[in-house]
């Protein structure tokens, strides 16, 4: 009987503490979206406790966007909900480090950012360098170019999904620099991956070097010419692409196939056609796959 009693009594304690938390997230949400409006809140900073203002932070950064979310992470800053977190960045645990990073992944105020982008060039373990830098990525402030690449040692020729990432998001942060790594020599192990972030910039000025590296010596870079077209989705490249359906490598004869019928080019249909009778077996799975993509319609329904 005592056994179940304080069963009991443990049950209304938590039941009460739920409520009373409740309570008082509720009113911090509502003192928060207050002060983002200038108002007056209705009760002092301190009422609340810190991880009531944190959880009101956090729901309400899901929701508002433009000023009203910028003005948020300037009360969370100002309010120093991020304090903990920026010292445990410091911290010579890395499991410490791992979880600050994973809690500023929600908040990209200023004092986070530059707290990551030090991590991100400073830290030990290049896990957690790698954490850094694609919650910046998420947050569109990775550093410049010649910084990422030096502080997450991309210049490499090891063209990795990461890395490929890694330049994506900074293609629409900064073609035009991307863009005059391609002529510095000391970049040139990283060609590929750069002609392949430039599909991701969303700049269309970017066509002539993609062009241009689609006659490039190395396969590779003419494979990633060939997705950076497909992504920017321009037919204008059309004639260029065409001519790559002919090219001596298989994967680049892959990629052009994939390309044209991303672009829906029609002029390339009998083209890919005669890729139906390739040596390589891959090639002619993508050309049948292209073929199907690119007839009329009625023909679809036909099927």
């Amino acid at each position: 009987m005592a056994v179940f009693l304080l069963l009991v009594v443990r049950r209304m304690l938590g039941e009460r503490r739920i409520k009373r938390e409740g309570k008082a997230m509720l009113g911090a949400t509502k003192d928060v979206l207050l002060r983002i409006q200038d108002l007056e809140p209705s009760a002092p900073l301190n009422h609340y406790s810190k991880s009531a203002r944190m959880y009101a932070v956090l729901n309400l950064s899901r929701l508002l966007r433009g000023s009203e979310r910028a003005k948020l992470m300037e009360l969370a800053d100002q309010d120093g909900l991020f304090d903990s977190a920026l010292r445990d960045l410091k911290s010579h645990k890395p499991r410490q480090r791992a979880q600050a990073i994973e809690l500023l992944d929600q908040f990209e105020s200023q004092k986070c950012v530059t707290a990551l982008r030090t991590l991100m060039a400073n830290d030990p373990i290049y896990e957690l360098k790698l954490a850094a830098a694609f919650t910046l990525a998420r947050f569109g402030s990775l550093p410049s170019p010649r910084e990422t690449i030096s502080h997450m040692s991309l210049l490499t020729n090891e063209n990795s999904r990461i890395h490929l990432a890694l330049f994506r998001a900074l293609a629409p942060l900064y073609p035009t620099e991307l863009r005059a790594l391609l002529n510095d020599p000391a970049y040139h192990m990283i060609k590929a991956s750069i002609i392949d972030s430039l599909g991701w910039s969303e700049d269309l000025t970017c066509l002539a070097e993609i062009e241009r590296a689609s006659s490039d010596a190395d396969p590779e870079v003419r494979c990633a010419a060939l997705r950076a077209a497909g992504q920017l989705g321009r037919p204008e490249a059309g004639n260029w692409i065409m001519a790559m359906l002919a090219d001596p490598n298989v994967n680049v004869r892959i990629q052009a196939i994939r390309c044209a019928s991303r672009l829906s080019l029609s002029q390339a249909h009998a083209h890919i056609e005669a890729l139906s009778n390739d040596p390589s077996a891959w090639v002619r799975c993508r050309a049948d796959e292209a073929l199907f993509a690119l007839q009329p319609m009625k023909l679809k329904a036909r099927i």
